[in-house]
């Protein structure tokens, strides 16, 4: 069995993957399993995926909440007014 990456390992090789580096490179140089490398990129991405479609999800509520708001000012606005 091999010995743990430390994620400090991990986010470096990540990083140089990221930015160029062939899987199979990163994977001599840092005597990791290249399939090991590829689990974690698509685990990254995956994560990203995801983080991304939360941030959609949110930025839908709040502009809906910002239009139930504005349809209740507008009503409160309705019933004062006297003209």
């Amino acid at each position: 069995m091999s010995t743990p990456v430390t994620p400090e390992v991990r986010s470096q090789i990540l990083t140089a993957v990221k930015g160029g580096m062939p899987i199979s490179e990163a994977a001599t140089t840092y005597t990791i399993a290249e399939s090991t490398i590829r689990k974690w990129v698509r685990e990254l991405s995956n994560t990203a995926r995801s983080s991304s479609n939360e941030l959609y999800k949110a930025r839908k509520r709040v502009q809906f909440l910002e239009q139930v708001i504005l349809d209740l000012v507008l009503e409160q606005k309705s019933q004062t007014y006297k003209g």
